[in-house]
C-alpha cells in the first residue's frame, strides 16, 4: 500500500515537472542569416535596383540607431521613380518596439512623398508590409510583398 502511494506521489511529480518543462519560454525564430535571406528574394522576387544604406544612411532615413540592431540590411531604389523598399533586421533584445516605431515614421513619410507622385507606386507604398517574428523585423514595399513576407517567415522556422 506504501509502495503503490509513493509511485503514485512520484509518477505525479515527473508528470507536474514535465508539464512545467513543456510550458516554458519558447524562441519564436532559429537565427535568420539575413545575407543569405536577401539573396534568397533577390533570387526569388523580380526588383529594380536597389541600393544598400550604410549605418549613417540608415539613421537619417530611417531614424533607426544602428547600436540597437544586431545586423541588418536596409535597401532602397536608386532613383526617384520606383518605391520599392526593404529594411530587414534582428533587433537587440528590447528594442523592437523603437525599431518598429522608426519603420512606422518611415512609412509614414514614404506614404506622404508617394501620394501625390506616382499611383502605381502609391499602391506599393499602401501596401506594405511589417513582420516580425522573435526579435527580427521586415519592412517590405514592393509588388511581391507577399511572397517576400513568406519567404521570410519561412527562414525563420
Amino acid at each position: 500500500m506504501k509502495r503503490n502511494r509513493l509511485f503514485a506521489l512520484l509518477l505525479t511529480g515527473i508528470l507536474s515537472l514535465s508539464l512545467l518543462a513543456a510550458c516554458g519560454k519558447k524562441d519564436d525564430a532559429k537565427e535568420i542569416d539575413i545575407p543569405a535571406l536577401w539573396t534568397t528574394i533577390t533570387e526569388k522576387v523580380e526588383l529594380p535596383d536597389l541600393m544598400e544604406l550604410d549605418d549613417t544612411t540608415l539613421k537619417d532615413i530611417y531614424g533607426i540607431d544602428p547600436a540597437d540592431l544586431e545586423s541588418y540590411t536596409a535597401r532602397i531604389p536608386f532613383m526617384n521613380v520606383q518605391a520599392t523598399e526593404f529594411f530587414i533586421a534582428k533587433v537587440k533584445e528590447g528594442q523592437l518596439d523603437a525599431v518598429k516605431e522608426a519603420i512606422s515614421k518611415r512609412q509614414a513619410a514614404l506614404d506622404e512623398q508617394w501620394s501625390q507622385y506616382l499611383p502605381d507606386q502609391y499602391e506599393l507604398v499602401k501596401n506594405y508590409k511589417l513582420e516580425t517574428v522573435g526579435n527580427y523585423v521586415l519592412f517590405c514595399v514592393c509588388a511581391k510583398a507577399d511572397d517576400v513576407v513568406k519567404l521570410f517567415t519561412d527562414a525563420a522556422k
